[in-house]
């Protein structure tokens, strides 16, 4: 429509035309008949909605808002401004179309309690159709009178009421440890409350609440919603950019605890991150020790003495300044007698079959040739080694409850020292042995996996965590 103005720089000529065939349509529409409604009124409705738009395009109207907050409260109001210019029309009168809850008086905007949050992720959306908020224009232009609609311009987005902030929203208690204890910073401006299941309790103090489970609390999943004033809790982050209208992501407010049971082994984990996973936090979490690895540390060879495990996390041989040149030092420090664990890579994470891993060991690509997408494909053990038995015994029930996947850029080919643990498949595929590797190197040992475990660690899936443990302990010799 914009191409076709710009081509023809008679406005008015345009204008007219496009009015003279709305009406047409209009009358097209109320004789319709009912035999051809189904497939022809759908057609002369959306010619109806793009001619409206050419008329007040060509007519030169405008009739945009903004607002002095993006984001509004049920119960607040801002200062709004509009932008309004009737064109080469004769006379135009504006009328809001506001959503329930909304009103206008003046300069200022308000929104009540009644008002329904605004949706980012609407299932259908129309970019021809006007919807609430917007403008009816009521319009007259050559002998005519014009209903059109309009976009109410950059409309202030409703945020859920009560919303209460929660750090961490998930959590872990290790029934190998003594304490049934964590800690969380709440933040609100209503007065909160936290539904414990039975038996468990909550202190608050200032933002810092500390939860707490009975001694002898069971297994499982545990969740603990957030309330303000009586009502559900929302947790909202805003998402406010230049590029785009603002937004946001509401959730309900509250806290997921999994209670499980993991021995955890006495050893020093270095923890190689980049950003792209949190495997560094659960393993702590968890109960182990565990340490960042820093650049200083990866520039010498001292200082890796330190640790028993290092952990590399995924993709972090692309991401991770300076990794790629460590890898050497890396290898070396696994021969002395140190674990290496590196988590899911793809062939271009800078991994080099040759150099980055102890020995050699290619990933395979295509992702979709070597990966298992089904979450509950049954795994069959290959071996009975330490990382499947010690010091958690990795049983069926370990590989229940995941979520997205089983695993991706499995490995394709691998020396001949490395031993597959776990085989896999796809309904209909050929099995993948490549998900789980482990290799004795010369003193020290590797571990390679393409299993998404920072995935199921972050949904609190038990078995990724007794399997994480297993695999930081260090080589018994």
């Amino acid at each position: 429509i914009g191409d076709t103005v710009e081509a023809f720089p008679d406005f008015d000529r345009i204008a007219r035309s496009a009015i003279e065939a709305r009406v047409e349509i209009e009358s097209a529409i109320a004789g319709c008949p009912d035999a051809l409604r189904g497939d022809v009124l759908h057609r002369l409705t959306a010619k109806h909605d793009q001619l409206g738009r050419v008329i007040r395009i060509a007519l030169g109207i405008v009739v945009q808002a903004s607002t002095a907050e993006p984001f509004l409260s049920p119960g607040a109001s801002t200062a709004i401004s509009i932008d309004q210019d009737q064109g080469s029309a004769e006379a135009m009168e504006v009328t809001p179309t506001l959503p329930n809850g909304w009103s206008l008086d003046g300069t200022s905007l308000s929104i009540d309690d009644t008002a329904r949050p605004s949706d980012p992720y609407r299932t259908i959306y129309d970019p021809a159709a006007t919807e609430a908020p917007g403008w009816s224009l009521d319009v007259t232009a050559f002998g005519h009178q014009i209903a059109l609609t309009t976009r109410f311009g950059e409309a202030p987005f409703v945020l859920p009421a009560p919303s209460a902030g929660i750090t961490p929203d998930a959590v872990l208690i290790n029934l190998e440890r003594d304490s049934r204890q964590v800690e969380l910073q709440v933040t609100s401006e209503s007065p909160v409350s936290i539904e414990m299941p039975p038996g468990w309790s909550a202190t608050a103090s200032d933002e810092t609440w500390t939860i707490s489970a009975p001694a002898q609390v069971d297994p499982g999943l545990y969740e603990l919603p957030l309330s303000c004033e009586g009502k559900p809790a929302h947790s909202v982050r805003l998402i406010n950019h230049a590029h785009i209208a603002p937004t946001a992501q509401s959730r309900p407010a509250g806290v997921k605890a999994r209670v499980l049971s993991a021995k955890v082994p006495d050893a020093r984990v270095g923890y190689i991150g980049a950003g792209n996973d949190r495997v560094g936090y659960w393993l702590s979490k968890l109960g182990a020790n565990v340490e960042d690895v820093t650049d200083v540390d990866l520039a010498g060879d001292v200082a890796l003495q330190r640790f028993d495990t290092i952990v590399v996390g995924i993709f972090a041989y692309r991401f991770r300044t300076g990794l790629v040149d460590a890898a050497p030092r890396l290898n070396a420090w696994c021969r002395n007698g140190g674990t290496l664990i590196t988590l899911y890579h793809r062939p271009w994470d800078n991994w080099d079959v040759e150099t980055v891993p102890p020995l050699p060991l290619e990933i395979g690509k295509p992702s979709l040739r070597w990966r298992v997408t089904d979450e509950a494909s049954p795994v069959t053990h290959l071996a009975d080694h330490p990382i499947l038995t010690t010091p958690n015994r990795i049983t069926e029930e370990d590989w229940d409850g995941w979520v997205k996947e089983r695993g991706l850029y499995f490995a394709k080919s691998w020396d001949d020292a490395y031993v597959p643990l776990v085989e896999m498949n796809d309904p209909g595929e050929p099995p993948h042995r490549g998900a789980l590797l482990v290799a004795d190197v010369g003193r020290g040992r590797h571990v390679h996996t393409s299993l998404i475990l920072h995935h199921q660690m972050e949904h609190l899936v038990p078995g990724a965590f007794r399997l994480m443990a297993n695999m930081i302990a260090r080589r018994e010799r």
